[in-house]
């Protein structure tokens, strides 16, 4: 039901907008599109309004470690060869039960090849940190492509040597049946 639906984005925004308001988040700015974009089109559109040195991405169903941006802004912000700096993650359920859980992890900060990102697709927009001046010399390109919004970034990064990979797990990726990477609980 069309009603339905418009009153839910309305109290949506309002939760939102409410949120910002009682948080003293005064820098944050909330765009409504004029009709729906499609989720790739509307990270593009999201991408291209940002206004910081570094961009970073997110789902409305991942959890971020408290530490995610201090951390990660901490390492890319210091190396310039760093054009897009992933962390790994562990994987939760619809219940926010582990599905896929380690600990195991080095912090080490190390490059990742043009042909290991071809071949295993690590960087996924929820794990990265785009450097906004290398974003800017590729989105109008890579929106033309029809691609996702964020294994391209992640094959140009590595193609300028410019992919890093932190080992460290900072989000907690929820797995579900709606899922845009077709990721489902039942495959591990």
């Amino acid at each position: 039901d069309k009603k339905k639906s418009k009153r839910g984005e309305i109290f949506k925004l309002r939760f939102i907008l409410s949120y910002i308001k009682n948080n003293h988040l005064e820098k944050w700015t909330v765009y409504q599109n004029q009709q729906n974009l499609g989720f790739i089109m509307n990270f593009f559109q999201a991408m291209k309004k940002a206004t910081g040195d570094f961009v970073f991405l997110s789902d409305q169903d991942d959890i971020w470690e408290p530490s995610k941006i201090e951390e990660m802004l901490k390492i890319i912000g210091n190396r310039d060869e760093i054009l897009i700096l992933m962390s790994k993650e562990n994987r939760i359920d619809e219940n926010g039960e582990y599905i896929q859980f380690t600990n195991k992890e080095t912090r080490a900060v190390r490059r990742i090849s043009l042909a290991e990102e071809v071949r295993d697709c690590l960087g996924s927009g929820h794990l990265i940190v785009i450097r906004k001046s290398f974003m800017d010399m590729n989105i109008d390109a890579l929106m033309k492509s029809g691609l996702t919004f964020d294994i391209p970034f992640c094959i140009a990064a590595a193609a300028m040597n410019g992919l890093y990979q932190y080992d460290k797990r900072l989000v907690k990726r929820r797995i579900h049946g709606n899922n845009t990477s077709g990721i489902q609980k039942k495959s591990f």
